[in-house]
């Protein structure tokens, strides 16, 4: 409650006691989907998680797309619309721009470097050490992709994404 703009508050009800804290309004949010069109109308396919209410929150929001498509495109679908590029102050063109997390029905989660990424974290020098290796010293995305497994790895997560539903396996609820 020191550092925070927290207070707490008693339910007139329960009588239990809270932390009520106000909204957040992000100076930037950076958001990826599945596709854009070249002036930010975006659409998501699958789980939302909280990127529309982000989107709308947020003073400036730049999205990263899997793809920058027409607007006949997004017009033919337009259920999948999730932002409108009324909020999007800038979007580009970003393939895997996920990775190593997962985008729903793309690629899955790249876990074995994920896991990685935790171990070596609890350890300060292995940390910077993976750091350097990993974000501080890649001329770009491509090279921290080559780093990381290249293509080949981009593959093995597509395939294992798009497997996932022919096994039964629904990867946000375990197994179906």
């Amino acid at each position: 409650f020191k550092h925070s703009a927290a207070v707490e508050v008693q339910c007139p009800f329960t009588g239990q006691k809270y932390a009520a804290l106000p909204a957040l309004y992000p100076d930037v949010a950076l958001i990826h989907v599945h596709r854009a069109d070249p002036i930010g109308t975006c659409q998501i396919d699958g789980l939302e998680v909280a990127d529309v209410e982000l989107a709308q929150a947020s003073k400036h929001v730049l999205i990263s797309a899997e793809e920058i498509v027409s607007e006949d495109v997004i017009r033919s679908d337009p259920g999948r619309t999730k932002i409108p590029a009324t909020v999007v102050d800038a979007v580009v063109e970003a393939p895997y721009g996920s990775y190593p997390g997962n985008m729903p029905g793309r690629y899955f989660a790249d876990e074995a470097h994920l896991q990685r990424w935790l171990e070596v974290e609890k350890d300060p020098a292995a940390f910077a050490a993976f750091l350097d290796d990993h974000i501080y010293h890649v001329r770009d995305f491509y090279e921290y992709i080559e780093k990381c497994g290249g293509i080949r790895r981009l593959v093995e997560l597509s395939r294992e994404e798009r497997m996932l539903p022919l096994l039964g396996i629904d990867e946000r609820e375990g197994d179906a």
